[in-house]
């Protein structure tokens, strides 16, 4: 009996202890499985899918105008940081080399109006040895045709048509003189409203070349009365010399016809010279004057003008200094157009089109961003060196953005960060990334209870973003989910701790 009982309180005893020892040992199971993770509460946000890249400020049309030749530095007109207009003037260059060529064929111009002068004035005396060998001549054959009264009814008929023809030619010279008169006063009025800069150089231009066209016309004008008024005298002449042959009834003798024809050849002949060098010494001047006015177009030139309305960024020379032709001379930008130029990938760029939203914010410590678009993009891509150690180059896509608004703070030509939008989904069902299990497969999260306990809800994912992604089904806003850590996989009905 003692053995029995003692036997049934050992069993006793080890039941409790091994009752007590799987108590400890569950307690002690359920500690171990507790996780420590980060919860993450589910948002309603704005995802957006973009394209990063770094590019370089730059105003609107913005350029380097460079020296059209060889030349000095004469004036400068403007500072950096001065609004200018398009067509205003910037610089004023000087070729002492071309100043010299032009007062070279000036010279040369005016000796040869002198010669173009004589060599008319010989054509002049040429056709008046002409018009008195044909009279001789006409005298010398008419006093073989006493009878023949004709010829001075026509003579006389002449004569009257000439002076109507010298009147009217008169009145055409006055009438240029005037014109002449009104178009210097114009000139002279021009020049110092262009001295004032109340008017363009091309205006000027158009009133010289007036002033000499109506120059032109009243030397042809003198230069034809002068020939009517000797052909009048001419006439007025031949006319006398009729009535005298007429009077004298003289019969010129074959010798004396012969001899006259013979001066009235050689007097044509003579006329023809005369009128050949003059044509020569005419074409020499044309020539001249031509190559003068190119000189003068060069040396126009020389007139730096901004072909943009914009603001000076830079200015590379100083009143005096000698450039030489291409050399930079200023910098030029509209200030009210800011663009950013930029490099994409090409796998980026096949993403990015014409009018997409971007943000430009500052790249260093001053943090600032400004809206903009996408205003173009290159269909060709070019070498772009990425590794100035290297040298290693990759192709690129050239971009610009234009900001919505002209920031006036950029500064052409510094750095910034370029965030184009691809596309966006605002006010949707959101969550970090990292909290996605298996995102290529059966994408999954660890959902959180009341408890803390965690199970796994199966989710659709939309539009991904660069940290979060759109959630099309499975979660709802306020839900809580666990992110494992990376030491520790979590399994269904874990309870965790939230870090």
């Amino acid at each position: 009996m003692k053995r029995g009982i003692a036997w049934i309180t050992g069993s006793a005893v080890l039941a409790a202890a091994s009752i007590g020892g799987w108590v400890v040992y569950s307690r002690r199971s359920n500690s171990a499985q507790t996780v420590n993770v980060r919860v993450l509460t589910v948002e309603r946000t704005d995802v957006e899918r973009t394209v990063n890249a770094s590019g370089t400020v730059k105003l609107g049309s913005q350029q380097t105008l460079k020296a059209p030749s060889d030349a000095t530095i004469v004036e400068l007109s403007v500072e950096m940081g001065d609004r200018v207009s398009s067509g205003e003037e910037l610089a004023i260059l000087r070729d002492d080399e071309e100043l010299t060529q032009l007062e070279e064929h000036l010279l040369r111009i005016r000796q040869q109006e002198l010669e173009v002068e004589a060599k008319q004035q010989n054509v002049e005396n040429a056709s008046r040895s002409l018009a008195a060998a044909r009279q001789e001549r006409d005298r010398v054959f008419s006093r073989a045709r006493t009878s023949d009264r004709a010829s001075l009814v026509e003579r006389q008929n002449e004569i009257e048509e000439t002076t109507l023809t010298l009147e009217n030619q008169r009145q055409a010279a006055i009438d240029a003189r005037e014109t002449l008169a009104t178009e210097r006063e114009t000139l002279e009025r021009d020049r110092d409203l262009f001295d004032r800069g109340f008017i363009a150089l091309n205006q000027l231009k158009d009133a010289e070349n007036t002033v000499r066209r109506v120059e032109a016309e009243l030397r042809q004008a003198e230069l034809q009365v002068r020939t009517t008024q000797l052909r009048l005298e001419s006439l007025r002449a031949s006319l006398e010399t009729i009535r005298r042959q007429i009077e004298d009834d003289a019969i010129a003798s074959e010798e004396e016809r012969s001899e006259a024809n013979a001066t009235v050849r050689s007097a044509e002949i003579a006329l023809q010279e005369a009128q050949y060098e003059a044509n020569t010494a005419t074409l020499d001047l044309q020539q001249l004057q031509l190559e003068a006015q190119t000189i003068e177009d060069r040396l126009q030139n020389r007139i730096v003008s901004a072909p943009i309305g914009g603001k000076v960024l830079n200015i590379d020379v100083v009143r005096g200094d000698v450039v030489q032709i291409g050399e930079s001379l200023l910098t030029l930008g509209d200030p009210d157009r800011e663009i950013v130029e930029l490099n994409l990938s090409t796998l980026d760029a096949k993403a990015v089109r014409s009018g997409q939203p971007a943000r430009i914010s500052v790249i260093g410590p001053d943090e600032a961003t400004f809206e903009g678009e996408v205003e173009r993009i290159s269909l060709s891509a070019d070498s772009e060196t990425v590794d100035s150690g290297s040298r290693e180059s990759l192709a690129a896509v050239g971009a610009i953005v234009r900001l919505t608004e002209p920031s006036g703070t950029l500064i052409p030509g510094s750095q910034v960060n370029v965030e184009i939008v691809l596309d966006r989904q605002p006010d949707t069902i959101s969550l970090d990334i990292e909290a996605i299990q298996q995102p290529d497969a059966d994408p999954f999260v660890w959902l959180l209870d009341e408890n803390n306990t965690v199970s796994p809800q199966n989710v659709t994912l939309g539009l991904d973003g660069l940290t979060v992604v759109e959630i099309l089904s499975g979660l709802e806003p306020g839900d809580r989910v666990a992110v494992p850590p990376i030491d520790r996989e979590l399994e269904p009905g874990i309870t965790v701790e939230q870090q």
